[in-house]
């Protein structure tokens, strides 16, 4: 009996140091996502996985953070593991729906949000705000075709700016 508890209390100790290196890769992550250094925030998200891989947070921070590098099929897989792990994860829920509408899923990403607005009825101005986002997502990937490949260049390289307005071209 005393093994087992002996065995049980390594486990439980081997458990904290886990979550303690983890916690300190996913903060290294934090700052150099902050600055702007998405590559090197992968990086440190990607170790702080391999160390844990029972964390949504983990998962949804990386699927940010690959969102901004324009990796969108990537995203997908990061939110569907995070759901996996915390079904209610509104962060992986939105990202995965931002991704999808990236991909040119526009039907997926909008049944998800949908589907949102139901679990989180609390949430209901963030689900509509991105609703919103990636709506005009669709009026500068309408733009783009339009623009050209000077377009194309910029929007691959900031992903995240969506807000163009077809008047802009």
């Amino acid at each position: 009996m005393a093994h087992v508890e002996r065995d049980a209390k390594q486990r439980s100790e081997a458990k904290k140091k886990e979550i303690k290196r983890s916690d300190y890769l996913k903060t290294m992550g934090n700052c150099e996502y902050r600055k702007g250094n998405y590559e090197k925030a992968l990086i440190y998200y990607n170790q702080a996985i391999d160390v844990r891989k029972d964390s949504c947070v983990l998962f949804t921070n990386r699927a940010l953070t690959k969102i901004n590098l324009g990796l969108m099929d990537e995203v997908v897989s990061d939110c569907d593991r995070a759901l996996r792990l915390n079904d209610r994860s509104l962060n992986a829920v939105l990202y995965k729906a931002e991704a999808l509408w990236g991909l040119g899923d526009t039907r997926a990403a909008e049944d998800l949000l949908e589907t949102s607005l139901k679990t989180h009825p609390d949430q209901t101005k963030r689900i509509q705000d991105l609703d919103a986002h990636d709506s005009n997502f669709i009026t500068l990937y309408s733009c783009v075709n339009v623009c050209g490949e000077i377009a194309i260049e910029f929007f691959q390289q900031k992903p995240v700016l969506y807000f163009w307005s077809r008047r802009q071209c």
